[in-house]
This record gives structure tokens, C-alpha cells and sequence, in this order.
């Protein structure tokens, strides 16, 4: 009514010319000409999918050329004949297999098991799936590499990612290549931890809150030194914290993580207050930070990284700071997850025998 109150023109819609705004109303010979344009159209964007990056193709797919589209047209639409609908659907899986380069089996369904609850959970979560909706960008350090993208949507979907083989520790590796994740001879835990710890100490840079890396003497009656601490109070007194990050589907979590989102950092963090219970008193705070390598946190992580970015946007005056953190987090976790597991392929002495 508004246009046409502008001196915008009503037209009738009729069986012969059945389109409005893109969308088709009426059923009939026309119709399925529709879906079979539609069907060639998005068959067309799959193959230009393959010419560019896949952390640019990844988001273009989920945020514009195709997943928006298609949800358009079924919501304003009669719905597809099952003919058509297997048609796109066998397209998506086929065009998403060859732009991601992963393997879709028809065994690859949900299962009752605990480590796909657990998995299903865990990358619901904020930090679990925010990467997904940062803008790919090489100045900003945002942009995934093609191998990352790769891993990131394996670990995400439950799909295979390397051949079975036998690590160094001993431990027989399967196709999902959690073991990665946790291998106790891997240098990538270690580089992920000084990673977090940096990006940390850049964001109380940010709010001005100057900071000390594993300061010495806190505790006097152990060596216990937590990993920074503030020189300056942060909520009754100074705060120091220290970084882990346990594994969303480790053995000694799987039922917990299983049963609730989160449950393995909130394990991680009671030991780490444990540990640290003498640097919490009238002076000093202490916030363990506890990040599950699927993404899940405890409420005090989460507090925490609310209270940094409150600290921050009151500095720059920008609010979309705060998303920009969790961005950056999770892409880190992506980032190191994937290295992690290539580390431990690289180690990788002997392949196992597929069959066991």
C-alpha cells in the first residue's frame, strides 16, 4: 500500500506471469521452471565457490550467495517438489565436498553417542562459533587459511580428518584426530597458551591496565606463579589469572561435557582455583580463564571477558568491540586447534592399518 500511495502501480499477479520480487506465487508449468532456474543458478555459484579462498567462500555461501537465498524463496514460496529438493540438496552437499575438500559418507549421521552430544553442544556455544560470522580479513589477522577452514569444519560437523596412524606417545590416532588436541608431546598447547596470554595482555593495553607476565613472589610458601597479574586494582584489589585449555571430549570430561555445555572448563576452572586459592583475598583477585577447545567457557570466564570489554568500549567508544573480542578468540581457537593436529600429523612415525 505504501508505494502505491508514493504513485507506485498495483499490478495482478496471474498464472502466466507468477513472479514478485524474485519469488514465485503461483503453481504451474512456470513453477517448476522457477526451481530449475534457481537450481542452475546455485549450481553456477558452487562452481565460482572453487575460485577463491575458502574462508571467503565459507562466509559469501552462509551470509549472502546462497544459504540467505534459499531460505528466501522457501519462506515466500510454494516449496520445491521432493524431486527438487534432492537435487539441492545432493548439489550443496556435492559443491560444499569440493569447496571445502571434506568427505560426506552416507554413514555420517548423528548418533546417540557422547562424543557427538558433547560436540553438538560445544560448537553452539559463543566462543564455539563466532569465528563463522567474523569478516575475513589479512590486516586484521582474521582471515583462516584454506587448511584451517578445512580442520575447523571437520572438528565442527564430526567428519573424518586424517587417516588412521600411531602418534609418538604411543596412543593410536583415528580419523577425527582429536588425539592432536591433547597429545602430551605437542608444542602447539604451549603456543596456543602464549597466544591467549598475549591477546589478553593486549586487551588491559587497550584499557589501559598495565600488566606483568608471570610475576615472581606472590606466593610465598610455593612456585606456583599464575600467568600475569595486574600492577593496578582491576575489583578489589589487583587481579592475576592464569590460561587453560582442557578438551571438550577428553576421556576424563566426555561424560560431564556430554551431559552439559561448558562442563569441562568449569572442571578446569575448580582446579585452578584450587591451586591458586592464596592469591584470592582482601588485595588480590584471582579469575581462572578456561576456554574448552570447542569453545564452551565457565561463568567467570565469561564474566571476565565481559568485564574487559566493558573496560574497553568505555575507552574507544566503539560497542562492536566486544563482538570483535569473541571474534578474535574464537578464531584463535581455530587457528591453533588446526595446528595443533597438523604438529601431531607431522610427528605421525607409521600409518595404522585402517581396519582397527
Amino acid at each position: 500500500m505504501v508505494p502505491y500511495l508514493l504513485g507506485g502501480k498495483l499490478v495482478a499477479l496471474s498464472k502466466k506471469n507468477g513472479e514478485f520480487l524474485g519469488s514465485i506465487v503461483c503453481r504451474g508449468k512456470r513453477y517448476e521452471n522457477f526451481w530449475s532456474k534457481k537450481l542452475e543458478d546455485f549450481k553456477h555459484i558452487m562452481s565460482m565457490m572453487t575460485e577463491i579462498g575458502k574462508h571467503d567462500a565459507l562466509v559469501l555461501l552462509m551470509q549472502a550467495a546462497f544459504i540467505p537465498r534459499l531460505s528466501y524463496f522457501l519462506r515466500t514460496s510454494p516449496g520445491p517438489s521432493q524431486q527438487t529438493s534432492d537435487e539441492f540438496n545432493n548439489k550443496l552437499r556435492m559443491g560444499f565436498q569440493t569447496i571445502f575438500n571434506v568427505f560426506f559418507d552416507d554413514k555420517d549421521e548423528l548418533n546417540d553417542f557422547p562424543s557427538d552430544k558433547a560436540r553438538l553442544m560445544a560448537v553452539r556455544s559463543e566462543l564455539g562459533s563466532a569465528w563463522l560470522r567474523a569478516i575475513p580479513s589479512t590486516a586484521c589477522s582474521s582471515r583462516l587459511y584454506n587448511g584451517s577452514i578445512r580442520l575447523s569444519l571437520c572438528l565442527r560437523l564430526g567428519l573424518p580428518v586424517v587417516s588412521g596412524y600411531r602418534c609418538l606417545c604411543g596412543a593410536d590416532v583415528f580419523q577425527l584426530g582429536h588425539h592432536g588436541l591433547l597429545c602430551r608431546l605437542g608444542s602447539g598447547r604451549q603456543e596456543r597458551h602464549s597466544a591467549m596470554n598475549n591477546y589478553i595482555c593486549r586487551l588491559f593495553q587497550k584499557a589501559d591496565i598495565p600488566t606483568i607476565k608471570e610475576p615472581a613472589g606472590l606466593l610465598s610458601e610455593s612456585n606456583f606463579r599464575p600467568d600475569n597479574y595486574t600492577l593496578v586494582p582491576w575489583s578489589q584489589g589487583c587481579l592475576s589469572w592464569d590460561v587453560t585449555f582442557p578438551h571438550t571430549l577428553a576421556e576424563r570430561y566426555i561424560n560431564y561435557t556430554a551431559m552439559e555445555q561448558g562442563s569441562a572448563a568449569v572442571k578446569a576452572a575448580d582446579f585452578k582455583n584450587t591451586k591458586y586459592k592464596d592469591l584470592s583475598d582482601n588485595t588480590r583477585v584471582f579469575v581462572p580463564i578456561c576456554v574448552e577447545t570447542f569453545g564452551p567457557v565457565d561463568k567467570q570466564t565469561q564474566l571476565f571477558f565481559d568485564n574487559i570489554g566493558t573496560k574497553i568500549v568505555e575507552k574507544s567508544g566503539d560497542p562492536n568491540d566486544k563482538i570483535y573480542i569473541k571474534q578474535n578468540i574464537s578464531l584463535l581457537l581455530q587457528k591453533f586447534n588446526s595446528f595443533c593436529i597438523l604438529e601431531n600429523i607431522a610427528k605421525c612415525p607409521s600409518v595404522r592399518d585402517p581396519v582397527h
